[in-house]
């Protein structure tokens, strides 16, 4: 009796702290998962272009520009890029948007540091909460997440949310409880900040002087997802696009495999038949590091803006658009 009763609460304030995400920082928009899921489902046009891939997806492709650039205005582009989202996330994504839309076009973003983790609690479960109940939800949630991790999200909902506790108790307690929010959500699923990096943060304070992004930890799962995405397009007749949108140069510099990791996305895509564009190869003149970035890994607003009308006109020049 009293391991259910600690059960039940265990439920109750789970489901309490859980509503920080879901009404408070919702509300604060600040909560992006829910909001886009809330946006697609509400969608009245289909899809034309999709894209997919981690937060250089969400914060760097625009649908707005890449609407405007493309030969039929009318078209509806949407971003479905979500913070370190994985090529499992990516997948089941995929899936829910084919229940409701054909897209002719599928973009994805393929940055390795997704790649090296099979860990999806984190950034895979807000992406899996606000889906709609459906046999794609819950092969997701079988499939893409680990025993330890499904035992964790069912069952002890208390842990998974106890990072919202001092923001709820300071909420309670009238103290500020909502962050400050370092991007805006404008629509279709995309999500920008205006801000710009000080080049001496950019210089001095890289993230990339402190880890190591390498080939060898790509994992199996990461693989295998891929290619299921790969598949599912084809059998659809779906061209697929994988296309790195650029961090800052003075990053890349910083990344000790970084040819290397772009040699074997390179011979993967060339192997399985996908254009690949790696835009921290293939540098856009117009993007600089002191104007186009608000971290060491993403650009503002400006630089989506830049970066989004490159990607259409490449998407146009090479007749993937064109393509019924």
């Amino acid at each position: 009796m009293y391991s259910l009763l600690l059960l039940a609460l265990n439920f109750v304030f789970g489901s309490w702290l859980k509503t920080y995400e879901t009404v408070d920082l919702k509300n604060a928009r600040i909560f992006f998962p829910e909001m886009r899921w809330d946006e697609f489902y509400g969608l009245k046009k289909p899809i034309d272009i999709l894209i997919i891939g981690s937060s250089h997806a969400f914060r760097g492709f625009d649908p707005r520009v890449i609407r405007e650039e493309i030969p039929s205005k009318d078209s509806m582009v949407f971003n479905f890029g979500s913070a370190a989202q994985s090529p499992v996330t990516s997948y089941f994504v995929l899936e829910e948007v084919l229940k409701y839309h054909r897209p002719k076009v599928v973009v994805m973003d393929v940055y390795v540091m997704v790649y090296t983790s099979d860990d999806q609690i984190i950034h895979g479960r807000p992406i899996l909460s606000p889906m709609k109940w459906s046999e794609n939800k819950k092969r997701y949630l079988m499939n893409g997440f680990s025993f330890d991790e499904k035992v964790k999200m069912l069952l002890f909902p208390t842990y998974v949310y106890r990072h919202n506790l001092k923001n709820k108790r300071n909420k309670l307690l009238g103290r500020k409880y909502i962050p400050k929010a370092d991007s805006e959500y404008a629509e279709l699923g995309f999500a920008f900040s205006k801000d710009t990096l000080p080049l001496d943060r950019l210089y001095n304070d890289n993230q990339f002087n402190r880890f190591e992004m390498r080939v060898q930890d790509i994992t199996e799962k990461n693989i295998e997802y891929t290619n299921k995405i790969i598949d599912r397009c084809k059998e659809l007749n779906i061209p697929l696009v994988w296309m790195n949108s650029p961090v800052p140069e003075h990053s890349t510099k910083q990344i000790k495999e970084f040819n290397d990791i772009y040699q074997y996305f390179n011979k993967w895509a060339a192997e399985r038949k996908v254009p690949f564009y790696d835009f921290n190869i293939e540098r856009i003149p117009a993007l600089k590091d002191e104007f186009h970035y608000f971290d060491d890994d993403h650009m503002n607003y400006a630089g989506a803006k830049i970066f989004s009308a490159k990607a259409a006109e490449v998407l146009k020049k090479d007749g993937i658009l064109n393509q019924k």
